[in-house]
């Protein structure tokens, strides 16, 4: 099901691009190459501009930062922690990463981020037996802070052209797992 609303907002987007952009904006060339294969848009149009972030500020002390999480989030100091970073919406996988936490034993996850889907999410914690070991963060101004203290990052949406959070997790030496697939990483105007 989340592939045929994946196909519909493609289908949608590539109709405006092709009438209504003057120019349209995409962050990789391996977007840009498949939107000129599979869609067909004009070639004129299109303009790769790289996502970036500045290194210096992911690079902190990891024991100092991990020891802040801990105090403040209530993590059991030396327990293994999972960070995902996230606009809490439909499409970016939270639920599957909830539901593998049932198979990994003794390890926290650290949720950082809000939106629409954070009560059903919540509940759905609930629902797997594994909402003692989820700390929901929410909205934070100091992301490239919290990710220096984990251990590992987990990006499960499928619908991200080049989520710029997997920059920042290589930023702050933080291994990611991710199933991400190119999409819609592009603005138009």
């Amino acid at each position: 099901r989340q592939r045929q609303r994946v196909d519909k907002r493609d289908r949608l987007m590539c109709l405006a691009l092709r009438h209504w952009a003057a120019r349209v904006v995409m962050v990789s060339a391996a977007l840009r190459d498949d939107y000129l294969s599979r869609r067909k848009l004009d070639k004129s149009k299109i303009r790769v501009v790289h996502n970036g972030i500045e290194v210096e500020r992911f690079q902190r002390d990891r024991a100092e930062t991990r020891a802040r999480i801990e105090r403040e989030l209530d993590v059991p100091a030396g327990a293994s922690l999972i960070v995902t970073v996230s606009v809490l919406r439909p499409g970016k996988g939270v639920e599957v990463l909830l539901d593998a936490m049932r198979n990994i034993a003794g390890a926290y996850l650290l949720i950082v981020g809000d939106g629409p889907m954070r009560a059903e999410w919540q509940r759905l914690a609930t629902e797997y037996e594994v909402a003692d070991r989820v700390r929901w963060a929410g909205f934070r101004r100091d992301v490239h802070a919290l990710l220096a203290g984990c251990d590992l990052m987990v990006h499960p949406s499928l619908d991200d052209a080049f989520p710029t959070v997997l920059l920042e997790a290589t930023a702050a030496g933080l291994p990611f797992v991710t199933p991400t697939i190119p999409s819609f990483g592009m603005a138009f105007f």
